[in-house]
């Protein structure tokens, strides 16, 4: 009874045990698919983000190349203007309203007009606008230089998180190997409990069933043993009674006859 209790509370305890590594594991899991999720929108945002940057950079490069190619030719202005009105829209919020205004500014005024200029006040014109030009230019690196550190921000930023998410992942990884491990190895413990509680219930059972077949062979051999002995008293008392009836036969048979039925005494010597 003892053994098939302390087995009962073995069991008890490990399947304790395996309850809380399943709830672990389950835990686990659940961790490692929100990281994952995490880890995928965080991948989503740098790319859409780096792209943006990527094209932004494209484009203020590209204007402030057609901004140089017009230095002091005024045909050129035009493909400038187009160009540099890209790079604006490419910029939206990553550049602030005054330097949003100052390249507005140079995208809204028209081209110089020379067939109705003089030709000192032409040459003026062109000063001019290689002036705002070059204004624009020094504006727009400024610009292209913030970009760049901006993407090289967010690259820093993408490989930390990459790394931190491998980090976590390896560690999460390992616990789960570890828990799934102890989980395995008291799977097998509560086997083998379950397995030796049988076996110990079994022996009980097969000890119970020997004591009641015992138990029975004793009362029967105790039956016998009285039958016996009422048989040997029967007996015995029969002798008795037979032995009673020849010894008053005897008896009255002496008296009738005058037959002796009593040894007779030693006889002794005659007195002197």
């Amino acid at each position: 009874g003892s053994e098939i209790e302390s087995h009962t509370k073995n069991i008890e305890v490990l399947a304790a045990g395996i309850k809380e590594h399943e709830d672990k594991i389950q835990e686990l899991d659940t961790t490692a698919s929100k990281s994952k999720a995490q880890r995928e929108d965080g991948k989503g945002l740098y790319d859409e983000e780096t792209s943006g940057l990527k094209s932004t950079i494209q484009a203020v490069d590209e204007a402030i190349k057609a901004l140089v190619d017009a230095q002091g030719k005024t045909d050129a202005l035009l493909l400038a203007q187009q160009r540099t009105r890209t790079a604006m829209a490419l910029a939206g919020g990553m550049a602030t309203p005054q330097q949003l205004a100052v390249l507005q500014k140079f995208v809204d005024e028209p081209g110089p007009r020379p067939d109705l200029k003089a030709a000192g006040d032409y040459k003026g014109h062109v000063d001019e606008y290689s002036f705002k030009s070059g204004s624009v230019i020094d504006l727009l690196k400024e610009l292209k230089l913030k970009f760049e550190d901006e993407l090289t921000a967010a690259n820093t930023e993408e490989t930390n998180a990459i790394n931190a998410y491998e980090l976590e992942k390896q560690a999460r990884d390992d616990l789960m190997a570890a828990t799934v491990a102890a989980k395995e190895e008291k799977d097998v413990a509560k086997g083998d409990a379950e397995a030796a509680k049988a076996q110990a219930e079994g022996d009980l059972e097969n000890s119970q069933a020997d004591l009641a077949a015992d138990t029975g062979s004793l009362e029967e051999t105790e039956k016998s043993c009285d039958m016996k002995q009422a048989e040997w008293a029967e007996r015995s008392r029969t002798r008795e009674l037979e032995e009673e009836a020849i010894a008053a036969a005897i008896k009255i048979l002496s008296d009738v006859t005058g037959v002796r039925h009593t040894k007779p005494e030693n006889p002794g010597l005659p007195p002197s």
